[in-house]
């Protein structure tokens, strides 16, 4: 039990409970997240849907932490909260590195006031622990996704496209990795491995990572430049050049104005190129692929292209209903409906 009250972060809560079994918990919070990995995810048969769950779960967490406990306060209540979301960021990478590895991450030392396990995060670090008992990837991804985190709380500026680039490696990237990993990974000896090592399923990340966070800032940038300019993760230099700043740009956006249109040209535009990189490693990951995992990795990249041509045809953001159509009609393509969902093994 702690005995330190921990700092408060009232916009952030976890969607499990801290007594959930740890499979569920994780497939809960996984699912809460709305995310198209999740869409995809759930077509991932037996282990391999569990270790998703269980990666994708504590790095969502890590992530909403940041973005809806920290950087959504008030500026005033950001400065005497920093210090404690650094910390909460720097034990979760800590926790998960020994639940990755085999070893006891109750044992990891820590702040007895750690907000993510003050709101529920155990059951997510024991279904880590579990899922990767069976086999899972490295930690470079958790390491990378906590520097992004921690430059994150330290509202360090992203000040052009090349910063952009260098956040993104841990922000978007690393997320991706794990997840090529699930999909490349085989049984071997009952365990789960994939022909390929960190270094390789982040150079196949990159540009699938960077084409699909691009295309999610131009869906989103609306309601992301709404909840703050601090959530907005855009080189300072595009806004200055296309006449935005990151607190007008909500009012911007919602005007229509010239600005926040050629600015949004240009995201699109540079999404083109990483876009067309991205079917080129589709191609290279397919001998390491299944059937079912290419069709998985066809529909999340194939959902994300129909949005870059809706945007860039000037479609205004998918209502909630246009969204489901859409995926639906991108999986009923890549042939997912062949496989039940929670079916058993295979790849």
């Amino acid at each position: 039990m702690m005995s330190a009250r921990p700092v408060s972060f009232p916009g952030f809560s976890i969607a499990c409970g801290p007594d959930d079994p740890p499979a569920s918990a994780a497939a809960r919070v996984t699912k809460a997240s709305g995310s198209n990995l999740n869409a995809v995810g759930r077509f991932l048969p037996g282990p391999k849907r569990r270790l998703f769950e269980a990666c994708y779960a504590g790095m969502r967490v890590v992530d909403d932490f940041v973005d809806d406990g920290f950087l959504a306060l008030p500026e005033d209540d950001r400065a005497v909260r920093r210090d404690a979301a650094h910390a909460a960021v720097t034990g979760w990478v800590d926790r998960s590195r020994a639940a990755l590895g085999g070893g006891d991450w109750r044992a990891v030392a820590g702040r007895e006031d750690d907000p993510l396990l003050a709101a529920g995060m155990t059951p997510l670090y024991d279904a880590l622990a579990q899922a990767a008992a069976l086999g899972g990837p490295g930690a470079l991804a958790w390491d990378r996704l906590g520097q992004a985190m921690h430059r994150d709380i330290d509202e360090e500026p992203i000040r052009d496209w090349a910063d952009f680039d260098a956040y993104c490696e841990g922000a978007t990237v690393a997320p991706a990795a794990v997840f090529l990993f699930v999909l490349t990974a085989r049984a071997d000896a009952d365990r789960l491995e994939s022909a390929l090592d960190e270094a390789a399923l982040f150079d196949a990340a990159r540009p699938m990572a960077l084409f699909c966070y691009l295309v999610h800032i131009l869906r989103d940038l609306a309601k992301d430049a709404e909840r703050g300019g601090q959530l907005v993760t855009l080189p300072a230099d595009r806004l200055v050049a296309h006449g935005l700043t990151r607190d007008g740009l909500a009012a911007a956006v919602r005007d229509g104005q010239t600005g926040a249109r050629t600015l949004a040209r240009e995201i699109a535009d540079r999404a083109a190129p990483l876009r067309a990189e991205t079917g080129r490693v589709r191609v290279e990951l397919a001998p390491h692929l299944g059937p079912r995992a290419r069709a998985i990795l066809g529909a999340l990249t194939g959902v994300y292209e129909r949005l870059h041509d809706r945007l860039q045809a000037g479609d205004p953001a998918l209502d909630p209903e246009s969204a489901r159509d859409l995926k639906a009609a991108v999986f009923a393509e890549q042939g997912l409906d062949r496989w039940r969902i929670d079916e058993g093994e295979g790849a």
